[in-house]
């Protein structure tokens, strides 16, 4: 969970259900699921992740910065280029809200996009799967 927040609710409900998982943020943790550090710095790896889940983290500072005039939105491109291929083949990136300011040059064969209606709000959800 990209984001996950200094109290990981999303990371420790998923472990509690048995599941491997992870949460990136800055703050300071004492649990080995959880890892401090900056989102544009963190080392994401090569086809490593089967599943990323940042919900109103990533992609909101995304766009804060997209739209400042000063804003860091070279840095964040770069970085969600690095998640995206950081997925193994037929993995899935899940965020909110999506981007589609980016999204539109995403390589069709590569990652596959589906997009969700959230209720009673302007953006949606968005899962990128990569194909290849």
């Amino acid at each position: 969970d990209i984001g996950c927040g200094s109290s990981g609710h999303l990371v420790n409900y998923l472990k509690n259900k048995g599941f491997e998982v992870y949460g990136i943020d800055r703050y300071k943790f004492n649990s080995s699921n959880f890892i401090t550090a900056d989102w544009l710095e963190y080392d994401y790896g090569k086809e490593k992740w089967g599943t990323i889940i940042s919900n109103l983290g990533f992609s909101n500072h995304f766009i804060h910065h997209n739209l400042r005039e000063n804003g860091d939105y070279i840095a964040y491109g770069k970085t969600y280029m690095n998640i995206l291929h950081s997925l193994k083949i037929g993995g899935h990136f899940h965020y909110a809200p999506d981007l589609p300011f980016i999204e539109k040059y995403l390589d069709n064969e590569q990652f596959d996009l589906r997009k969700h209606e959230i209720n009673e709000y302007e953006f949606k959800a968005a899962i990128i799967k990569k194909r290849k």
